[in-house]
């Protein structure tokens, strides 16, 4: 047990009950091709991970800093404790019935191991 497992677990409620259901779609497995019969085998389908999270104000300044041209931002903070997947550039998320595609992702870790909310920001373009 972490030393900041129960801030974690408190930025969980606080975010529970202000905020909303952030999906982020599973990414699965991809099947195998083999050349020598010319067949795919294995693979699976990734299981959605359900998340909690909150909508907060973007950082221009940040956005220009790092050259980000974003098409309706959305900028979220996602409560780490119990999220199964860690948010990384490039994924998609879907909140409020769109679909973003994650553009930049800053985390919250006071310890330097222990996440206790990711700050998320995604572009529809």
């Amino acid at each position: 047990m972490g030393q900041y497992d129960a801030v974690a677990q408190r930025a969980l409620a606080a975010i529970t009950r202000k905020g909303g259901p952030v999906t982020f779609p599973g990414t699965g497995t991809p099947p195998t091709y083999d050349p020598a019969t010319d067949t795919w085998s294995g693979g699976a389908a990734g299981a959605d991970v359900v998340g909690r999270a909150v909508q907060i104000d973007g950082d221009p300044d940040r956005f220009a800093a790092l050259n980000l041209v974003l098409v309706n931002p959305v900028t979220l903070m996602v409560a780490a404790s119990g999220l199964t997947v860690t948010p990384a550039v490039g994924m998609l998320f879907t909140w409020g019935g769109l679909t973003y595609s994650l553009k930049d992702k800053e985390e919250v870790k006071p310890d330097g191991q222990t996440p206790i909310i990711y700050v998320v920001t995604g572009s529809t373009g």
